[in-house]
């Protein structure tokens, strides 16, 4: 009985320094395993030396109680030895998980790298791979972001404003989906300046890029910069995010049905005409934006500030909410 109790009792000790990271590593194990293993073999040839022989008459409870430590510090070195081998194991699955996530990057990566219109679809799988790849690895999800938008950037760039954007192309079309789908909460953060705190997010550069005819629905657009970019006829609806940037973009009848554009998102000089914007939501300050013919049935434009915006032809119902909406002299067709 005393016996499993002392066991029990080193067990759970092993166990409680397993858990909070005290033992030492399988390295060190592994120069002094023989001494560990000697001291081990020691312990249990006298625990049987002490447990075989005669004892005298008056030393069975010493000899007892001599046993009870002998065999529960033997137990306490077997469980240790146990456990740095359990470790042991854990980082060479950790290692080996390592390379397979380096090998999978590398062979994205070379997909994604294939030129060639023929070779669309491998660019796709390579898309694809990426994506598997940032939700299955959290700490390389911003690698692979860097990767889809340096990807978009080289493939799809606005080098001409004057000139209209053809329709996107379904791998940077896709790129873009894989980047919306993300999980925002494993976005790195960095430190500002040389404290610890506050930390900031890295913007997601896609600056002058032509996404025009884009279909991303539901796309979360956290951190993106879209400064200059051409996302004419672009299907957004229910798009959302804070911190994004659609300075001088051009949005010319696109669909933001229900999108959420309220949570620091900056719309300065941004062509939104013809724009489909029911029920959204619109940034509380709107500078230089053109809202000719757009569709603010049901849009929430509480208490926004409006500055030299363009609102003509603007369609709007008894839904359109303005109230605390303020305008000044240069902002043309406000109707409340």
């Amino acid at each position: 009985m005393v016996n499993g109790i002392v066991v029990a009792g080193v067990a759970m000790f092993a166990w409680a320094l397993l858990r909070a990271d005290l033992l030492p590593s399988w390295g060190w194990l592994s120069r002094w395993w023989p001494a560990v293993a000697s001291l081990l073999l020691f312990g249990v040839a006298f625990a049987v030396w002490w447990w075989g022989r005669e004892p005298r008459a008056t030393e069975p409870a010493v000899r007892r109680d001599w046993t009870q430590v002998i065999t529960a510090t033997t137990a306490l070195g077997a469980l240790i030895f146990t456990a740095l081998s359990l470790r042991a194991t854990q980082e060479q699955i950790e290692v080996a998980e390592q390379g397979q996530i380096t090998d999978r990057y590398a062979k994205a990566v070379e997909l994604l790298g294939t030129p060639g219109s023929e070779h669309f679809q491998v660019r796709l799988g390579g898309i694809y791979a990426l994506e598997r790849l940032a939700a299955d690895s959290p700490r390389d999800q911003q690698t692979v972001v860097d990767v889809l938008t340096a990807f978009i950037r080289a493939t799809s760039p606005r080098a001409d404003r004057t000139k209209p954007c053809p329709p996107t192309p379904a791998d940077v079309q896709a790129a873009f989906a894989a980047i919306s789908r993300r999980d925002v909460s494993q976005d790195p953060r960095y430190p500002v300046g040389s404290g610890a705190s506050p930390t900031t997010t890295k913007p997601i550069d896609l600056r002058n890029t032509c996404l025009a005819d884009l279909i991303a629905f539901n796309a979360d657009l956290s951190r993106m910069s879209l400064v200059g970019a051409d996302l004419s006829r672009a299907d957004l609806g229910h798009a959302h995010g804070g911190l994004v940037s659609l300075v001088d973009a051009k949005l010319t009848g696109a669909n933001l049905r229900g999108a959420d554009l309220s949570n620091f998102a900056f719309l300065d000089r941004a062509d939104l005409s013809d724009a489909r914007l029911t029920d959204a939501k619109i940034g509380t300050l709107l500078t230089g934006v053109n809202l000719t013919n757009s569709d603010l049935r049901g849009a929430n434009l509480r208490h926004a500030t409006l500055t030299g915006v363009v609102l003509t032809g603007a369609q709007h119902d008894d839904k359109t909410n303005t109230e605390g909406a303020t305008y000044d002299a240069a902002t043309v067709g406000a109707w409340w």
